[in-house]
């Protein structure tokens, strides 16, 4: 029996690696809307579908509100510069990407992406290991 595979994604490293690889590139629409995060996230996402052929993937995503590490320590994430206005504005086409390719998508206020994951891939375990 062949073991069932589940792929968790973080969305905005997704994202913010595809924009940064091919951003050099200046590919934008006819509009000039920048498209490099979105393009870069759905050529993976396809090759990953093609290639791998998951019975289960999931994209977990961050939000704006602080987390529980902000709280503990005001300086959480301070150095960190603000999402650039070009990849900013792809989220939205990122987001209908994935309704597209029906790959639901996590969010929790105030937890972080890597946190949902962390606690898919201990539950999904745990189910595995039954």
């Amino acid at each position: 029996m062949r073991m069932k595979t589940f792929f968790l994604i973080d969305g905005m490293a997704m994202v913010y690696r595809h924009f940064f690889a091919l951003g050099r590139a200046g590919l934008t629409t006819t509009s000039g809307l920048p498209t490099s995060a979105v393009l870069g996230s759905a050529l993976f996402l396809n090759r990953l579908i093609k290639k791998e052929k998951p019975d289960y993937i999931v994209v977990a995503s961050d939000t704006k509100e602080p987390t529980f590490r902000h709280k503990m320590y005001s300086d959480y994430k301070a150095n960190r510069d603000e999402m650039p206005s070009e990849l900013a504005v792809q989220l939205p086409y990122f987001y209908e990407l994935l309704e597209l390719l029906k790959i639901p998508v996590i969010r929790l206020s105030g937890v972080e992406a890597d946190d949902i994951i962390g606690s898919l891939a201990a539950q999904f375990k745990s189910e595995v290991d039954k």
